[in-house]
């Protein structure tokens, strides 16, 4: 991202896919690259181009302080997850899939870009056996596994949900497996509060 140099002569143009897809994309398959892109085109319209890491994590903590989920502890270091500097608490990830969901703006397309456990993306070879649909982000490092979404209780009211699991000393397989058992028990679960709107998200 940048300026055009004066005197550039356009070699070729093309429309770009939407937002909404773009973001699809990085969800439904955990595509590190385009959320460092994302990352970076956020930044770009922020605080004006050149994109880069800087300006895009500092828009993403603003965004994190805009809907309430701001932490003293908070480290946001990239776009993707991927560095070691990266500190992120499970009720700030909880907040912000809140804000997320609850959004007239972008709302139905953040649900919509999430996998759907046991159909596509990330999760379709996970949990196909639950009676709920899950919606729910992936996330894996080494020896790391985390899931956060959205499932519905036995009475249909969904439930945001954030699982981290650091420094896991069995296969990542079990691992996943264990996250998949909570979040089934969780999709099983009698509502907390009888009264609680179908539309509420807890």
């Amino acid at each position: 991202f940048g300026p055009v140099p004066a005197g550039a002569r356009e070699l070729l143009r093309f429309a770009g896919e939407p937002i909404a897809l773009q973001v699809r994309l990085l969800s439904k398959y955990s595509n590190n690259f385009v959320a460092e892109q994302l990352t970076k085109s956020l930044g770009a319209d922020r605080f004006g181009a050149p994109g880069s890491w800087e300006k895009g994590v500092r828009a993403l903590a603003e965004h994190v302080a805009s809907v309430g989920a701001a932490s003293p502890g908070n480290v946001i270091a990239d776009g993707s997850g991927l560095s070691p500097r990266n500190r992120v608490s499970s009720a700030t990830l909880a907040a912000l899939i809140r804000a997320s969901a609850r959004s007239f703006s972008y709302g139905p397309e953040f649900l919509a870009a999430l996998p759907l456990g046991g159909r596509d993306g990330t999760l379709q070879t996970r949990m196909r056996d639950l009676d709920a649909t899950v919606r729910a982000k992936t996330g894996h490092l080494q020896r790391v596994a985390s899931l956060a979404g959205v499932v519905p209780n036995s009475a249909g009211q969904p439930l945001i949900f954030v699982l981290i699991v650091n420094g896991a000393r069995g296969s990542s397989l079990d691992v996943d497996a264990a996250i998949d058992a909570f979040v089934a028990e969780l999709g099983a679960a009698q509502p907390a509060v009888a009264s609680l709107p179908a539309g509420a998200l807890r």
